[in-house]
């Protein structure tokens, strides 16, 4: 059965600081005249008398980051004009290449001329010749060209994805290149979200590329009315989403698009909306303050309240269904008998008030099971299904924490994190819709906003498009 899945993308953190270097190149290239050729030299990175040291081994030679003392022989340039995230990449090439030879690596931008034969790290698009591509947009390339090591993707995202792959390449027993070094890849990550509009009571799906204001389209589900969505993968149906809202629920096909089942006497004022393992739908309704619990092969309902009840997520670790209200969050148990009756308990042990008001939504925390995102009116937390606290500290936070009355927030399995608030446009539908979507591309351990517009379109509830519970 096919199942809808995030790629992820393993990044290592390093812009905290650079890690205790080793005193010197310890490798054999360091001895003197032990096998070493040194064939050419620089004038410009290090200093007059610095040497880049190369040396043959098989097929391949090897050039050396360092010279014969362990002193740095590379700069490392980035363009002058550029985003904040590739002026990080260069530190955090600084970085490693720090904790791979202990020596200190000046970097600096392309407005400084490089002397004749000076030896070049080159991240992006700089104004150096090599620099110069016909590379896609999420393509990138490694590669040495004569005294440069030549770094540069279709995109920044790219462009900071390659620096990455680039650490990968040397090591503190291999502080070195090879001269025929060439590497030409994609950073393949995919984003894909879906998007409630409030404008056609459709909702879309997207793909993201960090840095790239404008989304890919990919599917469009036409009047589904949806201010709850979820993806789940069913034996009998594949992949589904299931969505509600006013007083209708539903669960649709994912790939035909198709109505596989439908309830038009939900309770009223539909936010949010899950699918349970057992085929029992579930529905979370603010006006009513209800969540009610619909069984998919027959009519079958419960109905319990909850003050302003807005989300609701099922949780196959402790067997409940969280679920978001006005002042607290609570779990129930829900049982089907053989006949098809519904039962539904509340686990009161479960019950967690938080601080603020106005609870809205939840959603799994892919890289920790035991953790849910929660919104508020007025902030984001990270709550925790043992402790059942409200944590406010997120992993790369970028200010995301405090941002106000988020409708819909989730985040993929590298840490990049999508959100929707309301942006309180001139052109806003209601006052609760907005024409940006809120991306966080993680990137070595820190978030970086990067806002998509979506102009005259009205949306609400934001989903992750994958099908896992958490």
């Amino acid at each position: 059965m096919k199942k809808i899945m995030l790629l992820a993308l393993a990044l290592v953190t390093v812009l905290a600081g650079c890690a205790t270097p080793i005193s010197k190149r310890t490798d054999s290239a360091s001895a003197s005249g032990a096998g070493v050729s040194q064939t050419e030299a620089t004038s410009a990175p290090g200093g007059s008398g610095q040497e880049s040291l190369s040396e043959e081994d098989g097929a391949a030679e090897k050039l050396y980051f360092t010279d014969a003392d362990g002193k740095a022989v590379f700069h490392i340039v980035y363009p002058e004009t550029t985003i904040e995230i590739i002026h990080d990449a260069a530190e955090v090439l600084r970085c490693a290449l720090y904790e791979a030879t202990g020596a200190d690596f000046q970097k600096h931008s392309d407005a400084a001329a490089a002397a004749d034969g000076a030896y070049e790290i080159l991240i992006g698009d700089t104004n150096r010749a090599q620099s110069e591509h016909t590379l896609a947009q999420r393509e990138y390339s490694i590669r040495v060209d004569g005294n440069k090591i030549v770094i540069v993707g279709g995109s920044e995202y790219a462009t900071a994805v390659a620096v990455s792959e680039f650490k990968r390449l040397f090591s503190q027993a291999a502080p070195y290149v090879t001269r025929d070094l060439s590497v030409r890849s994609s950073a393949d990550t995919v984003y894909r979200v879906a998007v409630s509009n409030s404008g056609d009571s459709s909702v879309e799906v997207y793909d993201i590329t960090p840095f790239d204001s404008e989304p890919t389209l990919v599917k469009r589900f036409l009047n589904v009315g949806a201010t709850g969505i979820n993806f789940r993968s069913t034996e009998k149906y594949g992949d589904v989403m299931v969505c509600a809202s006013g007083r209708t629920a539903k669960v649709i096909d994912y790939d035909t698009g198709e109505e596989i089942w439908k309830k038009t006497d939900v309770p009223g004022g539909a936010h949010g909306a899950e699918l349970l393992p057992n085929g029992v739908v579930a529905v979370a309704s603010s006006s009513s303050g209800t969540v009610s619990f619909f069984h998919m092969n027959g009519t079958a309902k419960k109905v319990m309240p909850l003050e302003d009840a807005h989300a609701v997520l099922w949780d196959p670790e402790y067997q409940v269904v969280w679920a978001a209200g006005y002042t607290e969050i609570r779990a129930y148990q829900v049982t089907v008998s053989d006949s098809g009756a519904i039962t539904v308990t509340e686990d009161q042990s479960k019950r967690s008030p938080f601080k603020n008001t106005g609870g809205h939504d939840l959603a799994p925390v892919y890289y920790d099971k035991d953790k849910m995102w929660f919104s508020a009116f007025s902030k984001i937390y990270v709550f925790d299904k043992t402790t059942q606290t409200y944590s406010e500290e997120i992993p790369g936070d970028h200010g995301i924490v405090g941002v106000r009355r988020v409708k819909g927030l989730g985040n993929f399995p590298d840490g990049s994190m999508i959100t929707t608030y309301p942006d309180e446009a001139p052109t806003s539908l209601q006052t609760w819709t907005t024409e940006k979507l809120n991306f966080y591309f993680m990137y070595e351990g820190k978030l970086y906003y990067t806002p998509v517009y979506t102009p005259n379109m009205h949306y609400y509830k934001i989903r992750i498009v994958c099908t896992d519970y958490q």
